[in-house]
């Protein structure tokens, strides 16, 4: 007896492999220049941040020496004011010694003061003593100053009073300032004769 098998065999089905699919170049082209786009994007918003910092940074630089420079103005108006006040106190200083002393005539005194600058004083007299012999007196000036010339002047002006004999520079020092200087000035006495012939 032949049997006969009613059932379709069953085929294995082969998995279908389906190809690969490939990127069109469109769509390439559009992501290189996203890419592209934000990339300058990104390098012009550093740019300009940095620009902008500098820039910043440039301005406070020039406040600042704009404020360092009105500083510098005030402290050197602060220190003349200082300079000015300190010789003034020592002119005062200097003639009321003499005053107390009263070692010479009203007319010496007179000639010093009018030998002391009177505007933008860069010098003044700290100290003077006087020794007197038998011949005449001998007046020793300590001073200091700002300029050599301030103390050439004051030296002008006092052989410009014809009241001292002999006015000799003895010292000064230039190597800081102030500048000190020493002067020694003679006055000799008038002898008779010279008297009688001034009185005649």
């Amino acid at each position: 007896m032949v049997k006969i098998n009613l059932l379709r065999e069953r085929s294995v089905e082969q998995p279908v492999q389906r190809a690969p699919i490939e990127p069109k170049p469109i769509q390439a082209i559009l992501v290189i220049a996203v890419l592209v786009v934000a990339a300058v994007a990104l390098g012009t918003w550093y740019w300009w941040s940095k620009y902008n910092q500098l820039q910043e940074k440039r301005q406070q630089a020039v406040e600042l020496q704009q404020e360092a420079d009105r500083l510098q103005n005030v402290q050197e108006e602060v220190e003349k004011y200082e300079r000015i006040n300190k010789i003034l106190e020592e002119r005062k200083k200097v003639i009321e010694q003499l005053k107390e002393n009263q070692t010479g005539p009203i007319e010496m005194m007179n000639g010093l003061i009018q030998s002391l600058p009177a505007t933008d004083p860069k010098l003044w007299v700290e100290n003077m003593t006087q020794t007197r012999d038998s011949e005449g007196e001998t007046t020793h000036i300590v001073g200091y100053a700002y300029e050599v010339n301030a103390i050439a002047d004051f030296y002008a002006s006092l052989k410009n009073q014809n009241y001292y004999s002999l006015i000799d520079w003895l010292y000064y020092d230039k190597s800081k300032l102030p500048i000190k200087f020493e002067f020694d000035c003679r006055k000799n006495f008038a002898k008779p004769a010279e008297e009688e012939a001034q009185n005649g």
